[in-house]
């Protein structure tokens, strides 16, 4: 009786999984398209993140710097290629 019992259980997590990747594949490319729904859909899972905290993006400004000061200590830097 374990036997059936563990063999239900891989069964049932086989069929979980699957399931699940099949319903992701469908909503990402549902999301792709670029609709409406599409944007609030991905509004809503970055709203729980945004709550809390979970991943804190710095706004746009504070990325550009970072990346300007990046080309700038490049450039600087004695062991750059020069030509690039």
């Amino acid at each position: 009786m374990v036997r059936i019992e563990f063999a239900v259980w891989i069964v049932a997590i086989v069929a979980f999984l699957c399931l699940a990747t099949w319903a992701g594949v469908l909503l990402m490319r549902w999301a792709r398209r670029g609709s409406k729904g599409a944007a609030l859909f991905g509004l809503g899972m970055g709203l729980p993140a945004a709550f809390l905290n979970a991943n804190p993006q710095p706004p746009k400004e504070i990325q550009l710097e970072e990346v300007r000061g990046q080309i700038h200590r490049r450039n600087d830097s004695e062991s750059g290629d020069p030509e690039t």
